[in-house]
């Protein structure tokens, strides 16, 4: 009610002449009342806005359980500028990489540049780690796009909001990505805190992607269309393997259009995502 009261105050040093108050005027505190019947709650607001482990309401009317500062949510969609179905995930892709525990990766794939488009952003690393991920997912149905990898466990159709918002629900209730933080030194090397996991043989692997990027397709299935694409992936680079032990690496990193460098830790060869990390360039 403190909420309300302070707000029709307000409202009415504006609406009524000096020195009156809305409480003098009962026609204009019904009316008002009527108006803020329509304003969501501040139990509404702290539900949505709150990133400290407790649950959002999405536009779609799923929830996500947000995880804490330590841990993170992996994303990756295959996708393809040449897919008339891709453009909704896309889309999607940049909603979930708003959000602060999110590393959101899209990676164009090569196998539908013969319908007339060749995606500017495709390349052969996509194919065959979409391919790879085919026996190790929950849910999966085969190679297509677009496809959402969920912390390399889950995998769906990359335009099912509901259904992806399930799936990051579902990981992050059975398993935790754990944190790596990054840093840019002097001389363009990415320093690599590796934190300390009992989760066995890893593949970490290292990704440069090129941030947001509208472009216009003339050809193939969308074309005539102005299509945002987010965080395609343009560098990738094998660190090895990595047994768990809590150290730090020094990779050189020098490639002027990155704009978000990212560590993955995942079971080897390829499976279950364990610890992630993205440092974004200005």
């Amino acid at each position: 009610m403190r909420f309300y009261t302070e707000a029709l105050t307000k409202v009415s040093q504006l609406l009524l002449p000096d020195k009156k108050r809305l409480f003098m005027r009962p026609n204009y505190l019904l009316s008002l009342l009527m108006l803020f019947a329509f304003v969501p709650s501040q139990a509404d607001d702290a539900k949505v806005a709150q990133a400290d482990g407790s649950t959002v309401t999405q536009a779609d009317g799923s929830t996500v359980t947000q995880a804490d500062d330590s841990k993170v949510t992996v994303v990756e969609l295959f996708t393809s500028q040449g897919c008339h179905s891709c453009p909704r995930a896309d889309s999607f892709l940049g909603e979930l990489k708003e959000q602060q525990d999110v590393i959101a990766l899209s990676c164009h794939v090569t196998y539908w540049n013969y319908l007339g488009w060749e995606d500017t952003f495709s390349n052969t690393f996509c194919d065959n780690r979409q391919r790879a991920y085919q026996s190790e997912l929950a849910g999966n149905a085969g190679v297509y796009t677009p496809q959402m990898v969920i912390n390399g466990e889950y995998g769906g159709v990359g335009s099912q909001k509901r259904r992806v918002h399930q799936f990051i629900n579902a990981s992050n209730a059975s398993s935790s990505v754990e944190a790596i933080q990054l840093t840019l030194t002097g001389d363009n090397s990415l320093n690599i805190e590796l934190p300390e996991l009992a989760a066995g043989k890893q593949k970490l692997l290292l990704l440069g992607t090129l941030g947001d990027h509208e472009l216009l397709i003339s050809r193939g299935e969308n074309r005539g269309k102005t299509l945002t694409y987010h965080n395609p992936v343009s560098e990738f680079v094998d660190l090895g393997t990595w047994d768990g032990s809590s150290k730090v690496l020094l990779e050189s990193v020098a490639s002027p259009d990155v704009k978000e460098w990212v560590v993955i830790a995942q079971s080897w060869p390829i499976g279950q995502i364990t610890a992630a990390g993205k440092l974004t360039l200005n």
